[in-house]
């Protein structure tokens, strides 16, 4: 005699539940891809925090010296300043750029998708460092004929005099977009006129400094 149903099912498929055939399982195949040499999104190769000895930030230039060319320098919070487009050879990175107390790192490598950071403590040199628009011209005063340097010149310019030293040297700063015109006179030789040009844009290093060598004449 078989087995009563109820519903159906038997009483061993009451207890114990119904067979495994009933249901559908429907298995989707994980989808893996790998990551290996992917750097992360938006990673930069370098980051500067510049501080003083407190710890505070400082916001002072931070610019990139390299054979490849020009880099850029995002200042992304106060102090804070990263360099995202690095390559394979090593750069200079000058904190504090015109500045008698910047500081220097020296041939800094990136790595693909790593940040290298690295903290500058910079010190005023008992002096508040300010960031100013001007270029700066020094000026070589040179004898025409023995090339040898001219002591003590005068440039004149603007009813202004500025000095040079016992090697002929003196230091112009004129402003972005200014060009000074002047003389320099020293007894014994021919004036000689001099136009010191600072473009409103500098574009290089060599368009904020740079040397400007002049000779000058003796008298007959």
């Amino acid at each position: 005699m078989g087995a009563t149903k109820i519903n159906g099912l038997s009483a061993r498929e009451r207890l114990y539940g119904a067979p495994m055939n009933k249901f559908l399982f429907v298995l989707l195949p994980l989808v893996v891809t790998p990551a290996y040499g992917q750097p992360p999104e938006g990673r930069c190769s370098l980051r500067v925090s510049v501080t003083d000895r407190s710890g505070q930030p400082r916001d002072i230039p931070v610019t990139v010296q390299a054979a490849d060319g020009e880099h850029a320098v995002a200042r992304v919070s106060p102090g804070v300043y990263e360099i995202c487009d690095l390559g394979l050879a090593a750069v200079d990175i000058l904190v504090g750029k015109g500045n008698a107390c910047a500081v220097v790192l020296k041939n800094v490598m990136a790595t693909l998708g790593v940040t290298l950071d690295r903290r500058v403590i910079f010190e005023p040199c008992g002096r508040e460092y300010m960031a100013e628009a001007i270029c700066r011209r020094l000026l070589r005063v040179t004898d025409a004929t023995s090339h040898r340097a001219v002591p003590n010149p005068i440039f004149e310019f603007d009813g202004k005099q500025v000095r040079g030293d016992q090697y002929g040297r003196m230091m112009l700063t004129p402003r972005f977009g200014e060009t000074i015109h002047g003389l320099i006179v020293r007894e014994g030789y021919t004036p000689a006129s001099v136009s010191l040009e600072c473009k409103a844009r500098p574009t290089s290093h060599e368009d904020e400094e740079s040397e400007v060598g002049v000779p000058i004449s003796r008298l007959p």
